[in-house]
């Protein structure tokens, strides 16, 4: 495996059908009654807040050589349902098909090649919903190219260093 440089939260389901769901749960339960304390226990009941009682995996992206990739770890489950008791095994070294990183890399090469393994990885898990605000925020703020460097090195080897692009040796000093 290569560096790991982000993870992203899978959920059950959306904020919003969540919401849908657990308000028609109250209101069927209340059936019109207005009883605060019973609704805030019916809430918590429910599930409460959907932000992390709904994450049923982690997708672990990283990179390996010129490619992106993700290891998925979802919850140790016959069936997905809305629970507080988890506990996440690892299912798979790759959810998707690898994505190679178009060359020259650049930034926006790099960035491209993991939104578009994300975008593979949705088509993966279609009953799913994999939630990529945090991943959205601070996208146009890494340096991507830098990241990918980072996570392969120019090869000592002279021999194979030759196959290595100019623009990617590092000086022997370095």
């Amino acid at each position: 495996m290569g560096t790991t440089f982000f993870d992203v939260p899978v959920y059950r389901l959306p904020i919003d059908q969540y919401d849908r769901q657990q308000n028609a749960y109250i209101a069927k339960i209340l059936d019109g009654r207005d009883n605060p304390a019973f609704r805030d226990h019916l809430w918590d009941k429910y599930g409460g807040t959907w932000l992390f009682n709904e994450i049923i995996g982690y997708i672990r992206l990283h990179f390996l050589g010129g490619q992106v990739r993700g290891e998925y770890f979802a919850v140790k489950a016959k069936r997905i349902v809305r629970t507080r008791h988890k506990q996440f095994e690892y299912r798979t070294h790759k959810l998707a098909p690898e994505i190679d990183i178009k060359v020259p890399v650049t930034d926006a090469t790099v960035k491209a090649a993991v939104s578009k393994y994300l975008q593979a990885c949705q088509c993966k898990l279609p009953r799913h919903y994999i939630d990529l605000s945090v991943f959205d925020e601070l996208a146009p703020y890494i340096r991507w190219y830098e990241l990918w460097l980072a996570a392969n090195p120019a090869p000592a080897n002279p021999a194979v260093s030759r196959r290595w692009p100019r623009r990617h040796r590092r000086s022997p000093a370095a």
